[in-house]
């Protein structure tokens, strides 16, 4: 016994609505409460698909959860014990490979979150770099699928490329640097903020004078970009200086690296912010300055999921501890074509609901749940 217990009927019964479909043109989501063990239900669910002749990708909601996940000694023995290899597909300070076959893509079971899965097929396909190393989009499977097929459903991976002559546009970014860096010295955050509208103007003025300049000798195409994308990069440079370190950003070395502070908190070693506002954080930094990319080709997760049904067959597979309402499910179905399935618990909820109280102020707050929770205690 390697995890030290047996699984329960309801993990069980999990394992096989997953895997019996009634239409295998149905992908299926099953809503099972936390606290019922998906960890162990997703390892079950994943070697019984090797063993039946699928490579399956796993997706998580963090790059933390994915490689957490792949790397437990406990996981690895368990799938080693049945012959299946595992690996994920998360550039790290450990893998910082950029170009060429991943050797992760290799293996029986690999790991992931939406990202980095999304951004090396965009290398495999369109920079045609077999990132994938031949792997199909065979079965795939998704914890906890609200935040990525719902909440998440209209964002997207991009790949940016650098266009002939991008190089030269770096003297407007630094000009307007230059005027921000005097020009705020003295002034606190809130001023900035304040006073935004008229910064921003400024510097778009500052960085028009300098595209006007002959002796930037840029072509025809880079001066119109440059002319739509001004006032983008103006607001980039403002939203530089407010910008938090190691909130929103980190500094590692001499790269850039965005902070995911609103939903995973994750650091995203191999993303680039856009709109010059990348640039301008390597120059508040004095780290080597970037060129300006352009996007030359990108994936939604919904385009990303559906890589793994076509006419005959729908291996999206996906665990959740709330479907939501039936507007939600009515969308998961429309678009990804899903069925569902609801687990019951192991055993009875010992919920009891009490009133809502509304207090008037937090030291009122904090006293009246001191006292229900001593109350509610001394009653069993």
């Amino acid at each position: 016994m390697i995890f030290k217990f047996y699984l329960i009927p309801t993990q069980i019964i999990s394992v096989l609505v997953l895997l019996k479909r009634n239409d295998i043109k149905l992908g299926r989501i099953a809503q099972i409460l936390t606290g019922e063990g998906k960890t162990a239900i997703i390892i079950t669910l994943a070697a019984t698909n090797v063993i039946l002749g699928h490579k399956v990708d796993i997706v998580t909601s963090s790059e933390i959860l994915a490689k957490r996940d792949a790397i437990d000694e406990r996981n690895k023995e368990l799938y080693k014990i049945l012959g299946i290899s595992v690996d994920h597909c998360i550039k790290d300070d450990n893998n910082k490979q950029d170009h060429g076959p991943k050797e992760c893509y290799k293996a029986d079971i690999v790991y992931g979150d939406t990202h980095n899965f999304q951004a090396d097929i965009l290398s495999d396909k369109y920079m045609l770099e077999n990132t994938r190393n031949g792997r199909d989009y065979d079965m795939i499977i998704c914890d906890e699928i609200d935040s990525m097929f719902i909440d998440d459903y209209g964002k997207s991976t991009l790949l940016a490329g650098e266009k002939p002559y991008m190089k030269r546009l770096n003297y407007i970014l630094i000009g307007m640097w230059v005027k921000l860096s005097v020009s705020v010295k003295r002034e606190t955050k809130n001023t900035i903020r304040y006073n935004i509208k008229e910064i921003v103007n400024e510097l778009a003025k500052v960085g028009q004078n300098i595209l006007n300049n002959k002796s930037l000798q840029l072509p025809k195409y880079l001066y119109d970009y440059a002319e739509h994308e001004m006032e983008k990069w103006a607001h980039s440079a403002v939203e530089a200086i407010l910008m938090e370190e190691n909130v929103r950003y980190r500094v590692n070395g001499d790269r850039i690296e965005p902070i995911d502070n609103e939903n995973t908190g994750v650091i995203q070693h191999n993303t680039n912010l856009s709109y010059g506002l990348q640039q301008f954080l390597q120059l508040k930094h004095n780290c080597t300055l970037t060129s300006v990319s352009t996007i030359t080709s990108y994936l939604s997760n919904v385009g990303f999921f559906n890589l793994y049904k076509n006419e005959k067959e729908n291996n999206i597979i996906g665990l959740t501890g709330t479907l939501g309402a039936e507007t939600a499910q009515n969308m998961l179905n429309k678009i990804y074509g899903l069925d569902f399935a609801f687990i019951p618990p192991a055993s009875e909820r010992m919920l009891f609901q009490l009133l809502p109280r509304l207090e008037k102020n937090d030291i009122d707050w904090l006293n009246t749940i001191i006292k229900t929770c001593l109350r509610e205690a001394k009653y069993g």
